[in-house]
């Protein structure tokens, strides 16, 4: 799996290439704003990553609306995981749980220097939890 992006950090696109580094899909296609936090499923059947919908581009590369989705290989197709999400307020560098049920990410408030919370998405149900107050970059291992 692959991010590439522009010198600022814009203009995401994610894809999948084989062993043998032959284009397998496309996971993004380019668009304006930010976008990052990959994780693949066990059997490469899915994959999550964080795209800021608002499309909101600057110098400091502050994200305003960043939210989760989860990208299934045999649809095609995207779903998005933060539909419960506070407005203000970004999904960032998720992570699949051992059992693939849910995902680990990051939440904070978009001003870049708020207290950031460790929170769990159901990916069934998308009920939201919080699990850690003050700590970012949550890894299941």
């Amino acid at each position: 799996m692959l991010k590439v992006n522009d010198s600022d950090g814009y203009k995401a696109e994610i894809f999948t290439v084989n062993r043998n580094g032959s284009f397998r899909s496309s996971v993004l296609a380019p668009s304006d704003g930010a976008a990052g936090g990959l994780d693949i499923s066990i059997d490469d059947k899915f994959v999550i990553y964080t795209k800021d919908i608002s499309g909101f581009e600057n110098d400091d590369y502050r994200q305003l609306n960043s939210q989760l989705f989860l990208f299934d290989f045999d649809a095609g197709t995207s779903e998005n995981l933060s539909e419960e999400k506070e407005e203000g307020f970004n999904d960032l560098d998720p992570r699949f749980s051992p059992n693939e049920a849910d995902i680990i990410f990051t939440y904070t408030n978009n001003d870049g220097q708020s207290t950031r919370f460790i929170r769990t998405v159901a990916i069934s149900s998308k009920e939201r939890s919080n699990v850690i107050d003050d700590e970012e970059m949550p890894n299941w291992e």
